[in-house]
């Protein structure tokens, strides 16, 4: 049952990073210049799934009692 709930929060972390890179590119794989640079915050959502999904997949990892 441990490897089951393993698994799917790896799977989760990898559906976290495929969705924030298609929000990125909805957004036309912009980077934000500056603060105040007129791209609507194209990585402000991305990079938080996709920070999201690298923990989730760590965690999967690395905590296997």
């Amino acid at each position: 049952m441990k490897k089951f709930f393993r698994a799917l929060v790896i799977i989760f972390g990898l559906v976290a990073i495929m969705a924030g890179f298609y929000m990125w590119q909805q957004n036309g794989f912009s980077f934000p210049i500056g603060r105040y640079d007129n791209t609507n915050n194209a990585l402000g959502a991305p990079i938080y799934l996709f920070i999201l999904g690298l923990a989730l997949i760590a965690y999967g990892i690395l905590f296997n009692d």
